[in-house]
């Protein structure tokens, strides 16, 4: 592994106490107490299959959370100058995507990693002043919803 990759891992795991987020499968009204935390704005728009919950925190980093009230929150994306933290961000999945990660052979390139499995799926990229990613669950995403909308 990478000495640069090793280090986005690392920092995207260790714990961030300004930065909180809803975890995978909480509720949708969680976004709330997370705006609250970063200390940022909250704009919510109700869609069709799903609601879309943008978080805009001071700094640059945009969190947003995909949820409906039947199955809380089902994807979670991000970009900003300021990685996330990750074991907050992945809740009660964050154990599922460390077993994943340590099984990689071939962790991805210097700066990012994808793990696919049944019921979680974790993108991410980063560099210093740009990181994005996506996690979400598969068989909780709403039928007639596409990955590709999970940005």
């Amino acid at each position: 592994m990478g000495h640069r990759l090793a280090g986005l891992i690392l920092l995207l795991a260790l714990p961030a106490s300004r930065i909180a987020f809803a975890g995978l499968g909480d509720p949708a009204s969680s976004a709330a107490t997370d705006a609250a935390a970063l200390q940022g704005t909250l704009a919510t728009t109700p869609l069709q299959r799903y609601d879309l919950q943008r978080i805009a925190a001071p700094g640059g980093l945009v969190i947003r959370e995909y949820s409906t009230a039947a199955t809380g929150v089902f994807a979670v994306a991000w970009n900003g100058p300021l990685a996330p933290n990750l074991a907050v961000l992945l809740g009660s999945r964050f154990a599922e995507y460390q077993n994943a990660f340590a099984a990689l052979r071939t962790p991805g390139l210097h700066r990012s990693l994808s793990i696919d499995r049944p019921d979680l799926v974790v993108s991410l990229d980063g560099r210093p002043r740009a990181y994005s990613g996506r996690a979400y669950l598969p068989s909780r995403i709403p039928a007639g919803v596409t990955v590709a909308e999970l940005r």
